[in-house]
This record gives C-alpha cells, structure tokens and sequence, in this order.
C-alpha cells in the first residue's frame, strides 16, 4: 500500500467517539494513512472533503471554533491521527495562560555571524521559530550604559526573536551578534504567563500552581507577587522555572528590565507557603562583582501576631552548575529575610542544594519564635570570590587623570550599594600606588573613570598634627615632598582615615586620606599651604599598565615606598554578602546540614531561643555561638512533620 501525501482545503471534520479540543490558529501534525481502491494514483488536486453518501448523518455538529468532528468511511479509509494531547492538570498551570515548558540549552558547537546563529551539530527545529533566543557571550556591549538591558563594557549574553528556521543547523534571529561564543539556548519566554498564572493562584480555590513534570519554564523578567494568603508550588516529580535575567545590571539609573531582589512577598500575613519538587535555576551568568544582584525566594515583615509557615521540600538550584565553561557565575534563591512572632512561625527545607550567598537571613524581632527545621540540605558559598570578586585584575593606562581600561572589564564590577559614600573606599591600584575613586560621578563610562589628579606647584592641606597631614583634593604618595617655610618633609606612608573621619569627617577630612611625614613640623593643626613635588606627574603618562580596581570594605590600604604591586593589604578585602547572617534567639533544628560558608550572627536582645539541635551536620562556625548548649540528637518537630505531610498531599 502506497503513501502519499495530500493536502485538503476547505472543512474537514472528524468523527471520533472522543472529543478533539483545538486552539484556534493553532498548528497540529496528522498522519494518515490512505487504503485507495486502485493503486494506479497519477495525481492527487486539492478538493473540498465531502461526506460519503453512505456515511450517517453527523450526530453531533461543531459547538465552537475549538471542536470539530467529522465522518470517517471505515471501508475504505484507515485512519491514524497522531495528535500530541495538550497537558492539563487539575490546578492552576502556566499553560492556561499561554505559557509553555520550552528549553534548549546549546554548550558548544554554535558559531554567530550576525542575525545568523549556525551549529555544527542538528540541534534547531522548526518549533524553534518565534520562540526566544540568548546568544551566551555572544556580544562585546557598548562601554555607554542602555538603561538596564545589558551590562555595559564587557562581552555578554543578549537576548532575540528567532524569526526563520532555515535548517537543523542554522536559524535566522532580530539582533546582530558582534562576537563569537559556541553558547546559547532557546527559549520560550514565560514573563507574562508565570504573572497571570501566580496572579490566577492567587485568587483561586486551591491555591495551588502546578508545573509540567521534565518541562523548564524560563521567566527573565519577573516582579515580585505580594502573597497573602496560602500559595502551593508544585510538581508531581520534577519541572524547573529558570528565573532571571542574563547578566543584569543592577546599577542604571533607569529600570525597564522586571527583576527583583525576592520572589513572593508574605510580609507579616499568617499564610501556609510550600514549594515542592520545583528548581529554581537562576541564569548562567550574575558578572562577578564587589555586590551581587540575586534573588531571594521570600521576603517578611515583623508583626508578633504573624502565624506564617513555609516549607520548601525537594529543590536543587545547582541543577545547571558545571565546569564548561568558567564564565558561568549561577546562584541565587535562598529563604531571605524572614521573622519571628509570638505565635510562632516555621521555615522548613527538606532535601536542597542551594549556591552562593543568601541562603537564610532570619531574624528573632520577637524572641525565639522562628522555628528553622532543615532536613538534607547543602550548601555552597565557602570560597567567596568565586562568586563575588572584591578586586578585578585588568590592563589600562592612565593620561590626564583619566584611567581608560584596555581589557574586557569594567568599572562597574567594583560597584557597591554605598559607592561613594559610607564606611568604604573604591581604589585603583598599580606599581605601588592607589588612586581614590570618588564615586558616581568619577565613572565616565564603563571603561574610563577619573581619579584624584595629580598635586604640583602650591596646594592647601588641612593638618592633624606635626606629623600628618589630609589630602582630599589631589592624589600624593609614599616618596612625594611637602616644603613648608624652606623646610621639605617627606611622606613615609599613605593610609585610610579612621572611620569617624572618613565618614563623619568635615569637608577637609572626610574620605581624605591621611599622610605621615618623616618629621614634626612647626605647626600641629589649620589648614597650611605647601610647595609639593610629586611622582604622580610621572606615572600620568598614557602608557599601559597591569592594575587593580578594588572594592575596599572598612578595611586599611597602607602604601610606602617599598610597597610591591599587588601588596596583599591593599588587595584583601570582603565582598558584600554572607551564607547566613541571623540573629542568635531564632531556635534551629538540623539533620544533614552542610553549612559551606560564613555563619554570621548577631543580637535582637528579645526573648531567648528556644533550642538549637545540630545532627550530623558541619560548616556551622564563623560568628555561629550559641548561648545554650547544642543538642546533637533529636526527632523531627511533630509541626515540622505535620506541614511536610501536608504539602505531599498536593
């Protein structure tokens, strides 16, 4: 029996003992396969299907646009009509809002050239046109900042619109890509389906959102969603929701990218929260910096009388970590800040693997009233700048006290929430020397940004005493002379103020740095005018240089004249974040915790704890002091076990 292809025109409709439910507009495969009297078939012309004459009168006539039906000829057709069902669960899903679990990731083989992205593998589809495209470090992005759509200066991830499926090995996309990377994945984009759909949860009965199991559902933009009353995220066995933007730059001035620091805002509202065999995998790349952008899971508020309970079973956000490629930066989706309450509140987390800074910031405002249970839970933030870098090594020169960077770095990655302003200080530093960084308004973009310049002649500076002296307005070092009335005085050391003056000092003072001079003078305070011979003339020279931009935490960056480049008191320093940082009443149970991080704490000075039980766990050191003895045996919290049992139920 031959087969053939046809093709019909006009209506067809089908008689079928099951109901078929169309979408509109909609594209669908159909194979089948045709019995014909004769096989002497010379062609086949397009005609308009009508019914056999000895076929019954339909039954059941077509009720919308969505439900057809048609006769079939049983004695002379068979008839195999392969139709992939549309999934459908009996919850709220992202599919009943357009949304779809569509997710391609390509790690080596692909080649950019323009709109053009090739492979040297098959690996597009027709199914691959309309849908989404993320060339990973596919484009050298302007030194200029766009608002916030992509990190400025460096060679990132930008986004596209697959709009032609040429082949298995080439698609056609709306965006020229600049540079070469064998990186990219496809993608449909479920912003607004996971807004209507965590929205339609929301407001529905019950309350629970489930995802397709083996699908990835990929949200770049997202905003968080105010949750007051209970909300279920679930799987049957395992799906994942990919959240984030690739490479975002969290430091324009202007915000057109949807992303926040949390994902579901409970506030103080007595809720019951639980997430169960859902990934979060955040993107492939948070661009290492002296602050991290990342997003947590929840965010609270205080009130004593909040009765919130949160259970998290069976997620891993390192599902997509690996070593391909050195550029990947993947963290993100801790607990958040989270509070106690007089009537007690309980976060709970069974089986997880968790990445990076922020796994839990909870806070005991009320006493000891935040029950933390953990059960079988990993953690990863040990070695800190792997993840967030307070010093960046790049190459660059400096000519009319303007530093322009020559490799592919920027600026912006010794970024910081206080740049500028508070009890830190931003540097560049080569040879032996540092130049300070005076903030926002310094940056000329993000490969060029101006530093102190350079002091000759007559300069006016304020002095402490006889042997030391501020320099707010021009940069001096180690080795440069000061003359004051025919007598020269030499700097022997540069340093960081303290912290009183460096913050709260007055305009001579504050963020000044502070010079010792290799003998007393004849005055000890006022401000005094100085004939000044400095090397900083010498080194503003144009030529390339080695160097370092430096985040500086309350830390002291001391140089002489002896100093080496790369000195490690000027380069050490702490990046902003921690792996937990709670205050010591909150009471913690443990089983299997692995604590890979700093343990930061600190005081609420209400009520007390009311016990911490470790089993089996490690990592639980840094500032980690309880003041009660710690148990190291102990069964599962009967609360613990009851609202565990209560989600695998959904």
């Amino acid at each position: 029996m031959p087969k053939i292809k046809f093709k019909f025109e006009g209506t067809i409709e089908i008689e079928s003992s099951d109901v078929l439910n169309l979408k509109k507009n909609q594209k669908y495969r159909v194979n089948a396969i045709l019995g014909p009297e004769s096989i002497e078939i010379t062609e086949i012309k397009p005609e308009i299907a009508h019914d056999p004459p000895e076929e019954k009168e339909v039954k059941e006539k077509q009720k919308d646009e969505s439900t057809v039906v048609v006769p079939i000829n049983e004695e002379k057709v068979t008839e195999e009509i392969e139709m992939d069902k549309p999934w459908s669960s009996e919850y709220v899903s992202l599919e009943q809002y357009g949304g779809e679990g569509y997710y391609k990731l390509i790690e080596e083989g692909l080649k950019y050239e323009g709109n053009k992205v090739k492979s040297n593998q098959p690996v597009f589809s027709p199914e691959d046109e309309g849908k989404s495209f993320c060339g990973l470090f596919a484009h050298k992005n302007p030194n200029t900042p766009s608002k916030d759509e992509y990190y400025p200066g460096i060679i990132g991830s930008r986004y596209s619109i697959i709009t032609s499926y040429i082949s298995p090995n080439e698609i056609e996309v709306n965006f020229n890509y600049n540079h070469q990377s064998d990186k990219g994945y496809v993608f449909f984009d479920n912003t607004m389906a996971f807004k209507l759909a965590v929205d339609a949860t929301k407001r529905s009965a019950s309350k629970v959102l489930e995802l397709q199991d083996g699908k990835t559902y990929v949200v770049p933009q997202y905003e968080k969603a105010d949750v007051r009353s209970d909300f279920y995220l679930i799987a049957k066995n395992e799906a994942n929701l990919k959240i984030g933007w690739e490479d975002f730059f969290q430091w324009s001035d202007i915000h057109t990218i949807k992303q926040s620091a949390h994902l579901f805002e409970v506030g103080g509202n007595s809720l019951d929260f639980g997430i169960r065999n859902v990934n979060f995998l955040p993107p492939h790349r948070r661009v290492s910096g002296a602050q991290l952008f990342f997003a947590s899971l929840f965010k609270g508020q205080p009130n004593p009388d909040q009765q919130l309970n949160i259970v998290v079973d069976n997620m891993d956000t390192t599902k997509e970590v690996n070593e391909k490629d050195a550029r990947y930066n993947q963290f993100g989706f801790g607990y958040g800040f989270l509070y106690s309450s007089e009537k007690g509140n309980y976060v709970i987390g069974k089986n997880l693997k968790h990445r990076g800074p922020g796994f839990m910031d909870f806070k005991a405002n009320f006493g000891g009233g935040l029950y933390a249970i953990f059960e079988n839970v990993e953690t990863n933030f040990k070695d800190e700048n792997k993840f967030a870098s307070t010093k960046v090594k790049v190459k660059g020169k400096l000519e009319n006290n303007v530093f322009t960077i020559t490799s592919d770095n920027t600026v912006f990655q010794i970024y910081s929430y206080d740049f500028g302003r508070g009890n830190v200080a931003h540097i560049l530093h080569f040879d032996r020397f540092t130049f300070m960084i005076d903030g926002k308004d310094a940056i000329l973009n993000a490969n060029q940004f101006k530093v102190r310049p350079f002091a000759k002649g007559k300069i006016k500076l304020k002095v402490k005493n006889n042997q030391f002296v501020y320099a707010k307005e021009v940069e001096l070092h180690a080795g440069d002379t000061l003359t004051y009335n025919g007598v020269t005085y030499k700097i022997i050391e540069k340093t960081r103020t303290y912290v009183t003056e460096w913050m709260e000092g007055d305009e001579n003072t504050q963020y000044a740095m502070g010079l010792k001079l290799d003998k007393p003078m004849p005055v000890d305070s006022g401000i005094v005018e100085f004939d000044v011979n400095s090397i900083g003339e010498r080194l503003d020279n144009g030529q390339e240089v080695e160097a370092y931009l430096i985040y500086k935490a309350n830390y002291e960056f001391r140089s002489y004249e002896n100093t080496k480049f790369e000195d490690r008191e000027i380069l050490d320093s702490t990046p902003v974040g921690h792996l937990s940082y709670n205050h010591k009443e909150i009471t913690l149970w443990a089983k299997n915790f692995k604590h890979n991080g700093f343990y930061r704490q600190s005081l609420s000075h209400v009520g007390k704890s009311n016990g911490y039980t470790l089993i089996d766990c490690e990592g639980f050191g840094g500032q980690f002091s309880p003041e009660i003895e710690v148990k190291k045996e102990g069964v599962l919290p009967k609360k613990a076990e009851e609202l565990i049992r209560n989600l695998e139920k959904r």
